[in-house]
């Protein structure tokens, strides 16, 4: 899930260094890395639909945060090492009252750099829509993808093999890049090339079916 625009502006803040991280969450920080050898962000405290009280810690990317996971549920014991570790810190930095009782809350985790990634292609999209060309039906963002949408599955190909769409991958790439401050696409961007033939084909001409998929 995303975080609240204040969530986000708030952990944007810490990594820009606008902001001092508080000594609680400085000394999560160094358990966390200690403790499971993982980068923390930040915490937020808030609640589930139940009313139960929720720490929700913030880490990179879903590779980080599976490390806490034991196939589609949370790793309960590590669940419940963060639970006595932060009441504890609760206690010593007497703040969250509500959250002085380990049993009471409940642990799971969130992620910054899809966000980031989601927001700055966003920020970057009349650019790269500026390259749609005649040969090309639609350039679609979503959430972290670039998908190309030529006319026919023919084209496709035939922009493959002359080097078309690897000119588009390059453009693209570079016009993000260039902003990239958090390294959030070091490992390149996803692109999909595909055609508007494929979507009317196999997906009734939905582009939310065809992302869905």
């Amino acid at each position: 899930m995303f975080l609240s625009d204040a969530e986000y502006a708030h952990v944007i803040d810490l990594l820009d260094k606008k902001i001092e991280p508080e000594p609680l969450l400085i000394e999560l920080i160094d358990w966390m890395k200690l403790e499971f050898d993982v980068q923390t962000y930040d915490y937020i405290c808030d609640y589930i639909e139940s009313g139960q009280i929720r720490l929700k810690i913030i880490l990179w990317d879903n590779s980080i945060q599976r490390q806490f996971r034991k196939g589609a549920n949370y790793d309960s014991k590590k669940q419940k090492k963060i639970q006595i570790k932060f009441a504890e810190l609760a206690r010593k930095y007497n703040v969250h009252p509500e959250y002085h009782t380990e049993k009471d809350i409940f642990v799971c985790f969130d992620t910054i750099r899809d966000q980031i990634a989601c927001k700055l292609l966003w920020e970057k999209r009349n650019e790269i829509y500026a390259l749609q060309t005649d040969y090309i039906w639609k350039i679609v963002i979503d959430y972290v993808t670039v998908s190309i949408f030529y006319e026919t599955d023919v084209q496709v190909e035939q922009f493959k093999l002359n080097g078309v769409s690897d000119e588009l991958h390059k453009n693209i790439t570079q016009i993000v890049i260039s902003d990239d401050k958090y390294n959030v696409f070091s490992n390149g961007i996803f692109f999909d090339f595909t055609s508007h033939q494929t979507l009317n084909e196999k997906y009734r001409g939905n582009l939310f079916f065809y992302h869905n998929r």
